[in-house]
């Protein structure tokens, strides 16, 4: 099974995303859980869907996926395990033109309710430890947050 991280690509390929937050259906829900339990988690990391030109960049293990959490009940670190620390550094703009900043906000303010899958990053392909390269270096030209020795680190 692939999953695909979109616009926080860059947190995950530098090692800085642990965990996100998805709109669900019971069914998919189910079919991680399986998958986390059965076949040791392992799911293909994409930068978006391959039906629109995603490219598998890696391996994560899913770790635990919950269903319904209420995103007021965000603690701060859920910042850094979103990635959220990495993505406002470079500037990343969601949908829309909201940064990392925005859409935290957002989901402090409003009753949203989410699944969240926690996982592990596993391993970068070629592709992946050029984007980790790529994104390493905007975060220095960034002036970066304090990972971003490890990030670089993680990118040679």
């Amino acid at each position: 099974m692939i999953i695909s991280f979109s616009w926080t690509t860059p947190a995950v390929v530098l090692g800085e995303k642990g965990e996100t937050r998805r709109d669900w259906r019971p069914s998919t829900i189910g079919m991680v859980r399986k998958i986390i339990d059965e076949r040791g988690g392992i799911f293909d990391a994409y930068t978006k869907s391959p039906r629109f030109g995603g490219e598998m960049f890696g391996r994560v293990r899913g770790l635990m996926v919950t269903e319904q959490e209420d995103s007021r009940t965000l603690l701060d670190h859920h910042w850094q395990e979103e990635g959220f620390h990495v993505l406002q550094a470079l500037g990343v703009e969601f949908s829309k033109g909201y940064s990392a900043i925005d859409v935290w906000r957002f989901w402090l303010s409003n009753e949203n309710y989410h699944a969240v899958f926690r996982f592990e990053l596993l391993e970068l392909n070629h592709r992946g430890r050029e984007l980790a390269s790529e994104h390493a270096a905007g975060l220095l030209g960034a002036g970066g947050p304090v990972a971003l020795h490890e990030a670089l680190r993680r990118a040679a």
